[in-house]
């Protein structure tokens, strides 16, 4: 191994020192990824928020990143390695291996954006409930707090609720605003 690197250029030598660690934390976040990126959680659980991100979709863009960092690195030193041993400048080599790095910076970053898109958003929000009826499932006491079942978004969900009267359990009832993230609603007379 001395020998290896005793032949070497000050050049070559540079090359190789950054592409074996960086090539080994490439290796072992690929193996983090596959091995501890796939759990299997179940969660059932509601959250009323809204999300956004730099983009103003929830994905930011993120191109400077330890994973990216390593990755440009590694391809950066792999290339200019090849560029020196098939005879080619040192400004030559740093030029390409330069390029080759930056692409891989964009598509990593551009592969990892589109994928934070492809993840659906199961967020709704609740203001589209206003005009709907529901069912009321606990008791809701005049200027209190109560629970209805409504439907939105595709599914049938459990809110808080609060009334001017008194309405009983099992009641129907109409949505016609919300306040301090409660539903407000009134009877529908039958």
């Amino acid at each position: 191994m001395k020998e290896f690197f005793s032949i070497m250029t000050q050049a070559q030598f540079t090359f190789w020192m950054i592409a074996i660690p960086s090539t080994i934390v490439f290796i072992l976040q690929m193996i983090m990824t596959f091995m501890v990126g796939d759990s299997d959680v179940d969660v059932d659980t509601h959250v009323d928020v809204d999300v956004k991100g730099d983009s103003g979709d929830g994905a930011p863009f993120q191109m400077y990143t330890l994973r990216n960092l390593i990755a440009f690195l590694t391809v950066f030193s792999w290339t200019g390695i090849t560029c020196l041993y098939n005879s080619m400048s040192l400004t030559t080599s740093v030029v390409i291996s330069s390029l080759a790095g930056l692409i891989m910076l964009l598509v990593l970053s551009s592969l990892f954006y589109f994928t934070s898109k492809l993840a659906q958003n199961n967020i709704v929000d609740s203001i589209s409930t206003i005009g709907r009826s529901a069912t009321v499932y606990l008791k809701i006491p005049a200027m209190g707090k109560g629970k209805i079942n409504v439907t939105y978004g595709g599914a049938t969900r459990e809110e808080c609720a609060t009334s001017k009267v008194d309405i009983p359990t099992g009641a129907t009832v109409k949505v016609i605003g919300k306040e301090a993230g409660i539903l407000v609603v009134e009877p529908i007379l039958q």
